[in-house]
């Protein structure tokens, strides 16, 4: 009887957290960034200064892998010779990316419901 009872009041748990999610996305920031990003999919996109969780989201719910860097050289290196270029970071994250000297050409603000990121497109690496 307990078995019975505990399976069903986690069915009944679970069931509730899926139609939350159906009805409200910012409750998944995985989803949510995976939606902004798509567009961008057949670009080059690395991250900056990135948190470990909200990128493994993105690379889930994306369904690739996009590189994480936490220092500006290895991401000169890995961006040298590609003319135009997207990164995700935070606001620390494009300013170093200034102070570095990277041409900033636009930067696009994603909210998702624990924060925010931002999309940078490059030039001139």
């Amino acid at each position: 009887m307990f078995g019975i009872l505990f399976l069903g009041s986690i069915f009944i748990w679970h069931g509730y957290e899926y139609t939350l999610i159906r009805k409200n996305n910012i409750r998944t920031p995985g989803i949510v960034l995976h939606q902004v990003l798509s567009p961008y999919r057949d670009r080059e996109i690395l991250s900056y200064q990135m948190d470990v969780d909200v990128l493994g989201k993105i690379n889930f719910y994306g369904g690739r892998v996009i590189p994480r860097k936490n220092k500006a050289e290895d991401l000169k290196g890995k961006a040298k010779g590609i003319e135009e270029i997207f990164i995700i970071t935070t606001e620390s994250g494009l300013q170093d990316l200034i102070k570095e000297g990277f041409l900033v050409t636009s930067a696009k603000k994603i909210d998702y419901g624990k924060g925010s990121i931002l999309l940078v497109k490059t030039r001139g690496l």
